[in-house]
């Protein structure tokens, strides 16, 4: 017998793929939202409206993934306009909770420490702005339903085969392209996917017993060029090269000005500054109790 109907958005990505296997595993009935190719329900949220049948809880997960080349209006339209189109969709539905995958992009920074869910809002591109405007509609539209609700933001979310940046890490550091500064090991805030996917079905079990956004990370963040030395080993990649500041000072002002070249400015200060989130209060309310990436790393268990 299922716990819930629990509708999946975007079942497809790398996230709703986990979490919509996740709910199976837990006796959910989960129900998938697919923009193409085989889902129980195939629509593109940025253009139609979906038919949903009567279900108990969403996760949403569907939206245009992190990307430099996306231009403003593509941003909003898959995120923003398809989240109100799904909610317009969900108006008349008795909904007992609904769960919004964000991302700590909306806090516009580059740099900082512990970062609190307090700490004031300012994305800098067009996916943080898509991401914190589709927060606010959704939680004026469970405010206003009275509907429990989750927003969930989240860092580097992490797992051997994770798309968009760790997919371009694992090709660099399988060529040899890959390095590391030396004398420098900023900490970074992830999460392992696993650990993101239980304690969603968790949150479902409990119908969602507090609403509100929390930031989700394993709580013990990692340096930078120990994350990459333990991917590369849990690979079985070579381990990448470390290179002294001044030369990688150097690529940068060369990739400054050659057009399309990897590594530039950009890419060196956020390979060189901490970067680091509070994820206490998820502890503390919502009993989150993740494993630290570096302990799944270095495991031999598959995932």
């Amino acid at each position: 017998m299922p716990l819930s109907k629990v509708l999946v958005t975007g079942a497809s990505g790398f996230i709703g793929k986990h979490a919509f296997t996740e709910l199976h595993a837990q006796g959910h009935r989960a129900l998938s939202l697919v923009r193409s190719g085989k889902g129980d329900i195939v629509v593109d949220l940025s253009k139609d409206m979906p038919l949903i049948p009567q279900i108990d809880f969403v996760v949403h997960c569907a939206g245009k993934a992190h990307s430099e080349h996306a231009s403003v209006s593509e941003m909003h339209n898959d995120t923003v306009i398809a989240t109100q189109r799904l909610l317009d969709a969900l108006d008349m539905q008795h909904l007992k909770g609904f769960i919004f995958l964000s991302s700590v992009a909306v806090y516009g920074l580059d740099t900082g420490y512990m970062i609190h869910e307090s700490a004031t809002c300012q994305p800098v591109d067009a996916y943080g702005k898509a991401k914190f405007e589709a927060e606010s509609i959704i939680m004026k539209w469970c405010v206003l339903h009275n509907i429990p609700y989750l927003i969930l933001r989240l860092p580097l979310v992490v797992d051997v085969d994770a798309p968009g940046n760790l997919s371009k890490l694992r090709s660099a550091l399988k060529k040899r392209m890959f390095f590391t500064v030396s004398g420098n090991n900023p900490l970074k805030s992830m999460v392992y996917i696993n650990d993101l996917t239980e304690f969603i079905a968790r949150q479902i079990i409990s119908s969602i017993p507090k609403s509100g956004v929390f930031n989700l990370t394993d709580q013990s963040d990692c340096g930078f060029n120990d994350f990459v030395e333990l991917y590369a080993r849990r690979l079985h990649y070579p381990r990448p090269i470390k290179l002294k500041s001044q030369w990688v000072g150097f690529l940068a002002k060369l990739g400054d000005m050659i057009p399309f070249f990897p590594f530039n400015s950009k890419v060196y200060r956020k390979m060189n500054t901490t970067l680091t989130f509070d994820g206490s209060a998820a502890v503390q309310q919502l009993g989150w109790s993740p494993v630290p990436v570096r302990q799944y790393l270095v495991s031999d268990t598959k995932t």
